[in-house]
């Protein structure tokens, strides 16, 4: 009889931590979802999507794509896309996110950077360009538009 062989989890595969498991250490996970309802004491690394259940606990920084967290996260967040914090959650750190959500009742902790896309800068400087129309100039006359003097035209 030889050993039992164990394959890794495929891409595309979820990843659940229940409750009462306690991880100590990190983990790197290719899953398209890791959902967390117990505890891991070190760094989680995503390329997809971390869900963090009400008891979730993660004592240690988080890289995702995507969070939502209902749980607790006590370390450093930074999500390459969407963070959605909803009820009752708590984030005991800084956070780099492109998009955020947070319920009225989820604690925040920390500094907040949200980077501005290339895509988002192009538009804000197109938009920079465009002549600006200054409604309160165009019911005036052209001696009120010009302090008081007279413009001529030469037609």
């Amino acid at each position: 009889m030889g050993r039992k062989k164990y394959k890794n989890p495929a891409k595309g595969e979820n990843t659940v931590i229940g409750s009462g498991t306690v991880i100590n250490g990190g983990i790197t996970s290719d899953s398209m979802v890791i959902r967390i309802d117990g505890k891991v004491n070190g760094e989680i690394v995503s390329k997809g999507e971390i869900i963090v259940g009400t008891n979730g606990i993660i004592l240690g920084d988080v890289e995702a794509a995507s969070l939502i967290i209902a749980g607790e996260i006590k370390g450093n967040v930074n999500v390459s896309h969407r963070l959605d914090m909803e009820a009752g959650a708590k984030i005991l750190g800084d956070v780099k996110t492109s998009l955020l959500s947070i319920s009225e009742t989820a604690i925040l902790q920390g500094k907040v950077s949200m980077p501005v896309s290339e895509e988002k800068k192009s538009e804000d400087k197109a938009s920079d360009n465009e002549p600006v129309n200054n409604k309160a100039n165009d019911d005036k006359t052209d001696d009120e538009n010009n302090g008081g003097e007279k413009v001529e035209s030469h037609e």
